[in-house]
């Protein structure tokens, strides 16, 4: 499978959308990159070098210039839900690409791609300055999935000079607003315990399933805070993303287990709101089981300048807003 258009950021889109690259399976899309990459003049001349490790595919210029911007992308999308292929549609009076990843984030892949085709080819051919930095690209693996697997985390630990740079932008959807650094993240699964009867005899029983109804409320309670760190504001959220229990429909639940995600500003007492419920929850049901799944860090709380780049950038944000009113 390979990437036909190089030039047209949409097109290039729908096209990366048709290879499929759920977490495991990025390989394909991640060959078709490499490709597209190499095609263009990257690996063929000192200026543009490549670099392929696991299914992560890296590319930068070495102009000598200044700065260096670090333009960043994973390549694998969550399962697919009948929405590949990918194909256009009309909604709300206008033409929409719709398909597995055309959000989050292969559009912001194709962009930069499109990108490093159009500086790769001009600078394979000996034209003249295209860039006033230097640019690197970085196309990742396994971003929807488990932290240790992250492709870019890998990509830092065997080639860190590859992640080095002035400012850098990765382009999740963001409903084209720039969120300066992200949200930690924090997965807990609760374990609440009950006792079995026939349904025809619940009271002899300890319904799991209701033991979850006051902790949930009491989580969708929370709502969306923001925090302002540093001049930075974060968007929280406490979420109910899984709910599991029960063996059959005339059975009261023995045991039933939900999935907490909490996405946390980088603050003091990233677990504080997650605390509180874990301890009314155990208040209510003393041999309540927490299993903390997966922590992340927000990012880090700095006080340096902002660098040329990120001056640079939004001076251009500034313009941009302006000239569209």
């Amino acid at each position: 499978m390979q990437l036909t258009n190089l030039t047209d950021p949409v097109e290039l889109t729908r096209q990366m959308i048709d290879i499929p690259s759920v977490s495991g399976d990025e390989g394909p899309l991640a060959d078709a990159v490499e490709a597209a990459l190499r095609g263009v003049g990257f690996g063929s001349v000192p200026s543009l070098e490549i670099l392929r490790d696991g299914d992560a595919v890296c590319a930068r210029t070495r102009l000598g210039l200044g700065q260096r911007v670090v333009l960043a992308g994973h390549l694998d999308t969550v399962p697919i839900a009948d929405n590949v292929p990918g194909r256009f549609e009309e909604r709300d009076g206008a033409t929409v690409l719709w398909g597995r990843g055309s959000v989050d984030m292969l559009g912001g892949c194709a962009a930069a791609l499109a990108l490093a085709c159009e500086v790769g080819a001009v600078l394979r051919s000996g034209g003249g300055a295209t860039l006033s930095v230097d640019v690197t690209w970085i196309f990742y693996d396994h971003e929807e999935v488990a932290s240790h697997l992250n492709g870019l985390g890998r990509v830092q630990r065997n080639h860190p000079e590859w992640l080095a740079g002035d400012l850098a932008l990765l382009g999740e959807p963001t409903a084209a607003h720039v969120e300066g650094g992200c949200n930690g993240t924090l997965r807990v699964i609760a374990h609440f315990p009950g006792r079995a009867s026939h349904s025809a005899r619940a009271w002899m029983g300890v319904n799991a399933i209701h033991a979850l109804a006051p902790v949930i409320e009491r989580i969708a309670a929370y709502g969306n805070p923001v925090v302002t760190v540093d001049g930075l504001e974060f968007r929280e959220s406490l979420s109910v993303v899984r709910v599991e229990g029960g063996i059959a429909n005339n059975v009261i639940p023995e045991a039933a287990s939900m999935t907490v995600n909490y996405r946390f500003a980088p603050r003091s007492a990233p677990t504080r709101p997650w605390s509180g419920c874990a301890a009314s929850s155990r208040a209510r049901v003393p041999r309540l089981r927490l299993t903390t799944c997966a922590r992340g860090p927000g990012p880090a709380r700095t006080r340096r300048s902002p660098s040329a780049s990120c001056r640079s950038l939004a001076r251009s944000l500034h313009r941009g807003a302006r000239s569209c009113g």
